[in-house]
């Protein structure tokens, strides 16, 4: 372990300043010179012989031996304990301060520690941390300042370390419900239930009729060869495509009480998936914008990691995205009939890319957007006017309300599945407007 630099420690600089007072108190009490000489000399010598011998110490410390101790995988906004465990494997004591290097997102209580190493110790030091940014985080190292008890020279190393973390959105709901059916038990507010349409799409098995059950179930050529009333039972259709079409442009910045635009769709999206996975059904994803991501044709509930690890690094771009080229490339990757949800944050000015985009598409799928409204002009709407700023403020507010709502209503007339919600209702926004497909048979 090679130190970056080595410098005088606060002990010998208040040992030269001593020496420094001593030879003016000596010459103020008109001591000899060679008394003078021998005093200050002297002293010099021992400071200089003991600063040379600490000096070599130091250089020649083993390393100290640094490991971690923290998952692999986080969750964004949550809070965890991260230690940092160090072992000091020379014969004599220690004097030292730490600091480990962390991404500056990584919100911590302390930042540097200092104690008293002895020989042969183990130290731990804790961490407070929550990280505020998705992605793959890499630690680059710690960096110490070590000192000899009584030393005079204080060294700063720097141990490096290939420590990778990945930080997820938040999937606590998903985590601690390790017994989802599909959405029938999401323990999630707002989410509506839907019946079956008709006695279903998908024929399931034969069984004995049971009282109450519809005449239309009854299968008449087995009944009569069994002599008693045989039914059948049906259960939704399966293996049916939904497609995600997430928007990673400029408008997904937006900040809410939850997050930006673009981190509460990516929450809402993975529990759809998981729904939609538990249901039977195949998932795929896209994202559009200056960063294009495509995962196709999810099958299992046990590969929704999948769609975490394709995403979960994803973050919007500065730039507006194209919703048409977004859709000419879908449908050259699936040109197969599919329920194809755009979720974005939408604009008056978007709509004139969007229209052309959504009849493009309906050539093939069944389209639905998914709206999420920008909490400005929601709270500027709602607020008490004052005064003639205030006024101003809402009148802006006002008509851009309005355009809006003309182009959504120009939308709807499309025959497009159209869901405008606000960023903490998105997951049983996005969930109801797939249980309404799913249900309905629209697909």
């Amino acid at each position: 372990m090679k130190p970056l630099t080595i410098r005088p420690s606060n002990r010998l600089l208040l040992a030269l300043a001593a020496l420094v007072v001593l030879s003016i108190v000596l010459k103020i009490l008109q001591s000899s010179q060679a008394v003078q000489l021998a005093t200050i000399g002297g002293l010099f010598g021992l400071i200089l012989l003991k600063g040379r011998s600490d000096f070599t110490r130091l250089k020649r410390l083993p390393p100290l031996t640094v490991q971690r101790e923290l998952p692999d995988n986080l969750n964004l906004n949550c809070e965890f304990t991260y230690q940092l465990i160090i072992e000091n494997h020379t014969e004599q004591t220690l004097l030292l301060s730490a600091a480990e290097r962390m991404p500056a997102h990584w919100l911590r209580e302390q930042r540097q520690f200092s104690s008293r190493l002895a020989a042969k110790e183990k130290l731990k030091f804790t961490y407070q941390v929550k990280p505020s940014r998705r992605g793959l985080v890499e630690l680059s190292g710690t960096d110490f300042r070590l000192q000899l008890p009584g030393g005079f020279w204080q060294s700063r190393y720097h141990v490096s370390a290939q420590h990778q973390v990945k930080v997820y959105p938040d999937f606590s709901v998903l985590m601690k419900s390790p017994g989802l059916s599909g959405v029938g038990n999401l323990p999630v507010p707002g989410i509506k239930v839907f019946n079956k349409r008709g006695s279903g799409t998908e024929f399931r098995h034969l069984r004995e009729y049971r009282l109450g059950d519809s005449q239309n179930q009854i299968d008449w050529q087995a009944s009569s060869r069994r002599l008693k009333l045989i039914a059948r039972e049906f259960q939704e259709e399966q293996s049916q495509q939904v497609i995600v079409m997430l928007d990673s442009g400029r408008r997904m910045h937006v900040e809410t009480e939850i997050g930006t635009h673009f981190d509460a769709a990516l929450s809402a999206i993975l529990l759809l998936a998981h729904s939609v996975l538990k249901n039977g059904d195949w998932f795929s994803m896209q994202s559009f914008g200056a960063t294009e991501r495509w995962l196709p044709n999810v099958r299992s509930v046990r590969d929704i990691s999948k769609v975490m690890q394709h995403f979960y690094d994803l973050y919007p771009s500065d730039i507006s995205p194209d919703y048409l080229v977004a859709a000419r490339q879908l449908i050259s990757k699936k040109p197969k009939r599919a329920l194809v949800l755009i979720v974005t944050t939408l604009q008056d000015e978007d709509f004139s890319d969007l229209l052309p985009a959504v009849r493009l598409l309906q050539q093939h799928h069944l389209i639905g957007v998914i709206h999420i409204e920008n909490e400005a002009i929601r709270q500027q709407l709602s607020h008490n006017i004052t005064d003639s700023i205030q006024a101003k403020s809402y009148l802006g507010a006002v008509q851009l309300n309005q355009l809006f709502q003309q182009n959504w209503q120009r939308l709807q007339k499309e025959h497009v599945l159209c869901i405008s919600s606000r960023a903490k209702d998105l997951l049983p926004q996005s969930l109801n407007a797939y249980l309404r497909v799913k249900r309905s048979g629209m697909l």
